[in-house]
């Protein structure tokens, strides 16, 4: 199964937030990239509460190669009324060095399948208007272009135009089922999403 192995796609665990944390101080640091709007990185502490708070309810995953993090995805929610319940916002991170493989493919392929089988109906993602790649990237995996917000952040020395894409999960037009949450879901079901978003995307050597 997918979520014993030390290679593919597994549900995070809290013991992975150190080396989540490390991956993500990277895009925020580094004055080469705007892609995160913070300007600390959270330490460990925060990182680890962060996970814990995320992932008791919405999907959560990591992609490993021979035992070691490479990139993690997860969804939250994106507002706070209730309303708006049936709606989360996406992210995802890769070690640097593991960029341009397919691994954001494999990860994003699960974390839309996981937040479609909990009842959600929309997924949105924030980036930074400069970030052309990761707008490539949402186009790719079925996201549009929603809004465009100019001139929101300030970083690096420059104002930041910020845009929303959004990927629409199922159709509407009845009385929505509450959404779910992933301890909800059966184990045998989250393996068997994580492994076919895993044989759907060949990784590049």
């Amino acid at each position: 199964m997918t979520q014993n192995n030390d290679s593919g796609l597994r549900l995070v665990r809290i013991e992975d937030a150190e080396r989540l944390s490390d991956i993500y101080a990277y895009y925020v640091e580094n004055s080469e990239t705007v892609v995160s709007f913070e300007t600390v990185a959270p330490n460990y502490e925060e990182f680890r509460r962060r996970v814990v708070a995320i992932s008791e309810n919405y999907p959560y995953i990591v992609y490993q190669q021979d035992g070691v993090i490479e990139g993690f995805a997860y969804a939250h929610p994106c507002f706070e009324r209730a309303a708006y319940r049936w709606s989360l916002e996406t992210t995802i991170y890769l070690a640097r060095e593991s960029k341009g493989h397919g691994i954001g493919h494999i990860l994003y392929g699960a974390l839309i399948e996981l937040c479609r089988e909990l009842g959600f109906y929309n997924l949105y993602a924030v980036i930074v208007k400069e970030n052309v790649e990761s707008c490539f990237f949402h186009e790719r995996m079925g996201f549009k272009e929603m809004a465009l917000f100019r001139t929101t952040g300030w970083k690096a020395g420059r104002w930041l135009d910020v845009v929303w894409y959004e990927l629409q999960l199922r159709p509407f037009g009845r009385t929505p089922e509450e959404p779910v949450s992933i301890a909800d879901l059966p184990v045998s079901l989250v393996n068997r999403i994580l492994e076919v978003s895993e044989r759907k995307t060949e990784l590049k050597k």
